[in-house]
């Protein structure tokens, strides 16, 4: 990922559709902040087909990767629990030692 294709804002009864794969990076990169007593709100679907990839089956990734945006502050942290998300949870204990000044809002 080096930079932002498409940004798209939300508005009320709209969707966005888009074919997801092994490079289709999507997300929401930038921290909602939502006015006092309201929430973001969202709804996902998933069409799922039969997969298509010339790759060995222990080749592809069966879950979300996360990676950080260009520029990203800590992004050696972010990185190292990436790759823990990628097999397992993240604990508390991963986060105490690999960032223990995180705080949450803070990540840019």
């Amino acid at each position: 990922m080096q930079r932002c294709e498409e940004s798209i804002y939300p508005e009320f009864n709209c969707g966005v559709i888009f074919r997801t794969n092994d490079n289709s990076w999507h997300g929401v990169p930038k921290i909602i902040k939502c006015p006092e007593g309201e929430f973001r709100k969202t709804l996902a679907f998933y069409w799922l087909s039969p997969l298509i990839t010339k790759k060995k089956e222990e080749m592809y990734r069966k879950k979300a990767k996360f990676v950080p945006v260009p520029g990203q502050k800590n992004a050696e942290k972010f990185l190292l629990l990436c790759d823990i998300r990628a097999v397992r949870r993240i604990t508390d204990d991963d986060m105490k030692n690999i960032w223990p000044e995180w705080c949450p809002g803070d990540e840019n």
